[in-house]
């Protein structure tokens, strides 16, 4: 093993994960992520680094604490993470509460990431991002995903509590 200060969030995940049993796939499953997210994660991507959200995720998933993978993630502050309840989704910003509710209702209806983003032609990644509400699809593609989810547009962006389209 490497000497801690030599160790990368990247590689304490993947030594965790591997003494866990789990493939990157389960990992991932497990931590309610694609596959891409999990593995951009575990290789420390400098082009696409992890959100506070995603190693909370794989913190909880392979049982670490989710402030010392962030200690140890150079281009994230331990002193700016927010707080748990943010990162579970209780923010009223807009592309969290789509995040909170699509993947509610995705679930609900029993229905994989992959699933839902092939009915709508939405690539993984936006499907990902749109989930850790880091992105916000247009009206049409929300319209697209609302009815597949058999909701509206206006419970998707929070505008509405009523969960059902009429």
């Amino acid at each position: 093993m490497k000497d801690k200060q030599d160790v990368s969030a990247g590689d304490l995940i993947k030594e965790t994960r591997i003494k866990k049993g789990l493939t990157m796939t389960k990992a991932a499953d497990l931590a309610e992520m694609s596959l891409s997210t999990f593995s951009l994660a575990e290789k420390d991507s400098e082009k696409h680094p992890s959100t506070y959200d995603t190693i909370y995720k794989i913190a909880h998933v392979l049982d670490l604490d989710p402030l010392v993978l962030i200690e140890m993630s150079p281009h994230l502050d331990v002193t700016e993470a927010p707080d748990i309840a943010l990162i579970k989704g209780e923010s009223n910003d807009p592309k969290v509460v789509l995040a909170r509710r699509l993947k509610e209702l995705r679930k609900d209806k029993g229905m994989t990431q992959k699933e839902v983003r092939r009915i709508v032609n939405m690539s993984e990644i936006r499907f990902s991002h749109m989930e850790l509400g880091r992105y916000m699809p247009d009206e049409i593609k929300l319209e697209q995903i609302a009815e597949v989810l058999g909701t509206t547009v206006k419970y998707l962006s929070g505008l509405s509590d009523i969960k059902t389209a009429e």
